[in-house]
């Protein structure tokens, strides 16, 4: 038997990889006004089609947002939901539980009733839960519509939707019409035909030109164009509803939900509009989040959403109801605002230990299986927990570069698994899933997602075959020779020697970062003057020398916790000259501001 510590060194090495320079980008850039640096990561990013310029890929503003109208069905959409406003209508909202599904309901809820005008006590939210309903609109989910005290007579899905006609259907024969706003890509079968309209900018006939915005824009859109109808039918005063205070909520989804920040000028926009409004603190919940996760009263940053607040919001939808993250978002004190804080604190503590030894287990499944010769992992946890395998998965995806998806019991069922699936750079989700369907026509119970990442759930029964299919649809988009098959670190090359003390300040200049639009990481080569333990010890301080010059940094996660508990090796030595990839950091303590490496990886 392999013990741990030759299964750690048998994993695959981290691949280091330049990012290529447009020259003439390059150029373009310095000629706007950029610094050496700033045009050298900008030139080395994705770019949106509609980037007309440097300064607009990286600063665009709301005036360059697409035209909603031009999304598909959102004409009879809106003139709908407008008409339920007017004749005030029982309107239900179902949205899916993570971050985008929460920020959707928020957006949909505040603006039905600060933009549009709808009576708040005629507004019902249903999102389901995630171990007992699973994902997007269950049957479960659509007999609670239908069994509510207050009979909806139309329901709004967000984040979620297009793969539910059996659901939509079933609520139509009951007299409930479905409106779907949604990002998911579209399954085979095409778009439930059982709604009244299918906002879904993936649609193949839909002309709206940005794929890749999140739900909760989406759903922001719905919005927009129903205060434009209602505007037109005299309902609302011109200019009385301002859509674009919904923003922050916007902001929070697109973030979390890592969608591209650089082939999206919308996604930008709206981030950095968002973040505006989240640091205005006019929000309760803002006021709270800032005074919970601000670095010594610094703006909050994409950073902090993706790190600090989103993982909190996360965590209630993936172990309890999501509604937590709904009522902390739309709480009208700040007491309520802190209460609901404190709540989603508890739950992403306990996510944490459940993440903690969840990943210790897959991991070692990942070794069996890399050596095994499997390129896709399909890993079961039968031990596991449905909320957090997501997570877990993309934990194994850092580690090995390899597809995963993780696969759990369904709670409180015997007959059923679900599981959640990450991808890499090269491969994707949704159209692995399409392909498992084409090979297994019966096999997924329920599937859906995006590129990079996706859910399912099949019979018990046929776990072993699920296992096979994924490596299959793994090994033929690995066939194309876009995909590493190991982790992938991109970098932005050298520094200069020393480093600037103000070389962190490329975050503010290029801000917001994100997929795609990723955070400089730089190359260097240090003395490894000290390192010491941090917290329980995966982590990691260290003191570097380069030439004259010393540097603080910090590396998360540089040892692996081992099945017997000890910490695995060392990857670095005192010392010795290292070879870093690394990101610089603002460290800010007690006022000062000080240059700080954050270490990714050795190579």
């Amino acid at each position: 038997m392999i013990d741990a510590k030759t299964q750690l060194q048998s994993r695959p090495t981290p691949v280091i990889i330049r990012r290529e320079v447009d020259g003439q980008r390059l150029v373009n850039a310095q000629n706007e006004g950029f610094s050496e640096l700033s045009a050298r990561v900008l030139a080395s990013r994705r770019q949106s089609p509609k980037a007309v310029s440097e300064a607009k890929q990286a600063h665009p503003a709301l005036s360059d947002l697409d035209d909603p109208t031009s999304m598909a069905d959102i004409r009879s959409a809106a003139e709908r939901l407008a008409m339920a406003v007017m004749t005030e209508e029982h309107i239900g909202l179902e949205t899916d539980h993570d971050v985008d599904g929460v920020t959707s309901h928020a957006v949909l809820k505040t603006g039905l009733v600060e933009c549009c005008g709808h009576d708040p006590q005629r507004i019902h939210s249903f999102i389901g839960h995630r171990l007992k309903e699973g994902y997007g609109l269950s049957q479960s989910v659509a007999e609670r519509i239908l069994s509510h005290p207050e009979r909806c007579d139309l329901v709004i899905t967000a984040d979620n939707g297009s793969a539910d006609e059996d659901r939509i259907r079933y609520l139509k024969e009951a007299g409930v019409e479905t409106i779907v706003t949604d990002h998911h890509e579209i399954p085979v079968a095409g778009i439930p035909k059982s709604a009244i309209a299918v906002l879904n900018p993936t649609r193949q006939d839909c002309a709206y030109p940005d794929p890749l915005i999140a739900g909760c824009m989406v759903a922001w859109l719905l919005i927009v164009q129903t205060t434009r109808i209602l505007e037109d039918y005299g309902y609302l005063r011109p200019g009385e509803a301002r859509p674009s205070s919904l923003l922050d909520f916007v902001a929070v989804g697109t973030v979390a939900d890592c969608v591209s920040m650089a082939r999206s000028l919308n996604n930008r926009a709206v981030v950095r509009f968002g973040l505006k409004l989240i640091n205005s603190r006019s929000r309760m919940a803002w006021k709270v989040a800032f005074d919970a996760i601000s670095k010594e009263g610094q703006e909050l940053t994409e950073q902090d959403i993706g790190f600090g607040i989103g993982p909190r919001m996360n965590a209630r939808g993936r172990l309890d109801e999501a509604m937590a993250g709904v009522h902390f978002l739309m709480s009208e004190t700040e007491a309520e605002a802190r209460d609901w804080w404190r709540t989603l604190d508890v739950e992403n503590e306990k996510r944490k230990e459940i993440e903690k030894d969840l990943k210790n287990s897959a991991m070692q499944l990942a070794d069996k299986a890399l050596a095994e010769g499997a390129t896709g992992f399909a890993l079961w946890l039968e031990n596991g927990h449905p909320g957090v395998h997501g997570i877990v998965a993309s934990r194994i995806v850092e580690a090995f570069g390899r597809p995963t998806v993780c696969l759990s019991p369904v709670y409180e069922s015997e007959s059923h698994v679900t599981g959640s699936a990450r991808g890499v750079p090269g491969f994707n989700v949704a159209k692995a899933f399409d392909r498992i369907r084409e090979l297994h026509p019966t096999l997924l119970v329920k599937g859906g997602g995006h590129e990079g990442a996706g859910g399912l759930t099949i019979h018990r029964d046929d776990l072993e075959t699920l296992m096979t299919a994924w490596d299959e649809a793994v090994v033929e988009q690995a066939q194309s020779g876009d995909m590493a098959l190991a982790p992938v670190i991109y970098t932005d090359g050298n520094l200069p020697n020393p480093i600037l003390d103000d070389v962190w300040q490329l975050a503010t200049e290029l801000a917001p970062y994100g997929r795609e639009f990723e955070q400089p990481i730089w190359e260097g080569e240090f003395r490894l003057l000290n390192v010491k333990g941090r917290g329980d010890g995966t982590h990691l301080a260290l003191t570097l020398g380069s030439g004259d010059s010393m540097y603080q940094a910090i590396w998360f996660n540089a040892r692996e916790v081992l099945p017997d508990g000890q910490l695995g090796p060392m990857p670095v030595q005192k010392g010795h000259l290292v070879r870093l990839c690394f990101a610089i950091e603002n460290n800010r303590y007690r006022g000062s501001d000080r240059l700080q490496l954050r270490v990714v990886t050795t190579y």
